[in-house]
């Protein structure tokens, strides 16, 4: 993964000159900029868009299948748990991701990748922490893979992710600290009430 990001990069830098304001900046520019002709820039765009497609399949399949196992454990409505017959697909979830990365395109992308970036940094906290305390309070619970090092390691291996991840929340712009709070506490919300709602359905029935 790190290599696949890494060397499109050191042939960025190393083909275009930052010194030179007025190159291009998009692939069909470059390619053209540096004799390789237009198609070349136009077939790097389409296999970009290749690319994000497959990954955005990935990350729809991936969440969607997240967001029914929510529903079919109750903590959120039943419906958003209906399938396809034949593939077995949640399209009430992939409909959802749908529609909310519809909403997101409509924003510049990098206060999307901004935002995206602090809210995975609290994440990865939030994992890596529960992670840790899951050591010392029930340190015999049955787990595929067990952390070397006990308790010791439990703290040892999360020390490095969370302290880069609290750096790059803090050296981020204000502005995006309080969108992705304001994400947190409005989504908190939403799943108190939902859940709420469900239980009284529960109770009721």
């Amino acid at each position: 993964m790190l290599f696949t990001y890494l060397l499109p990069v050191m042939v960025g830098i190393a083909v275009r000159n930052p010194n030179h304001k007025d190159e291009p900046l998009d692939y069909p520019g470059i390619a053209d900029h540096l004799g390789f002709g237009r198609w070349l820039g136009y077939l790097l765009v389409g296999g970009a868009l290749l690319s994000n497609m497959g990954t955005f399949v990935t990350y729809l399949s991936t969440s969607s299948q997240a967001l029914a196992a929510l529903a079919k454990d109750g903590k959120l409505p039943r419906w958003m748990a209906a399938e396809f017959p034949r593939f077995k697909t949640p399209w009430p979830s992939i409909l959802f991701f749908v529609l909310t990365t519809c909403i997101l395109v409509i924003f510049d992308f990098s206060v999307i990748v901004e935002v995206e970036s602090v809210l995975y940094c609290i994440h990865t906290i939030i994992v890596l922490t529960s992670f840790t305390r899951l050591k010392f309070v029930e340190p015999e619970l049955f787990r595929p893979f067990r952390m070397p090092f006990g308790r010791i390691g439990g703290v040892a291996f999360v020390v490095l992710p969370i302290a880069v991840s609290c750096l790059n929340i803090f050296i981020s712009d204000w502005t995006y600290q309080v969108a992705s709070a304001g994400l947190i506490v409005l989504f908190g919300i939403v799943y108190v009430v939902v859940r709420s709602i469900l239980r009284a359905k529960g109770k009721s029935a």
